[in-house]
């Protein structure tokens, strides 16, 4: 799947992306952003802001600005 022209703007707040927080064994697979613009505060990602506890990200890319 391909998601063009993503934007999100919360300059005050943390774990911002498509998925803010990646926890508890999550998966993303196969996912492209292109063109994406992402602006916050603290963890800031153009797909994930944070992924810890055991996430996976597969086969994903991004194109854009943070």
């Amino acid at each position: 799947h391909t998601i063009t022209g993503l934007y999100i703007n919360k300059p005050l707040a943390g774990g911002v992306g498509l998925f803010g927080y990646l926890r508890n064994g999550a998966e993303v697979k196969n996912v492209g952003l292109i063109d994406a613009e992402v602006y916050g505060k603290y963890y800031v990602a153009t797909l994930a802001g944070t992924s810890n506890y055991g996430s996976l990200i597969h086969n994903c890319y991004a194109m854009g600005e943070v």
